[in-house]
């Protein structure tokens, strides 16, 4: 899986400055890969440490990003196994996402 961080400026600002441009752009890269079928349900997901070393980003920057995946059930955590494409994810990348914020669909 292929992630390049490029600040995407049409993401609004309030989204921008609440969870950070890298997270933003991240939780972005990850959902496109969902969109265009490059990551598709239960394909592991690399570890928080992988990732952040790979895109040369502090660790605690993809880990925000997967909870954001994970509440927008994008993403599925199993614990010490990893984080895997959530089985219903193609479906919850499609949806715009709930107004209270809450993930629920």
């Amino acid at each position: 899986m292929e992630i390049v961080i490029d600040i995407d400026e049409s993401v609004p600002a309030f989204a921008r400055a609440w969870i950070g441009n890298e997270v933003t752009e991240l939780v972005e890269q990850i959902k496109n890969a969902v969109r265009r079928g490059k990551l598709c349900a239960g394909d592991a997901l690399p570890s928080i440490r992988q990732l952040a070393n790979d895109l040369d980003l502090d660790c605690r920057t993809v880990a925000k990003a997967y909870r954001v995946l994970e509440r927008d059930s994008v993403v599925q955590t199993r614990g010490y196994r990893g984080a895997f494409v959530h089985s219903h994810a193609r479906a919850n990348v499609s949806k715009p996402p709930s107004p209270d914020g809450s993930g629920a669909r």
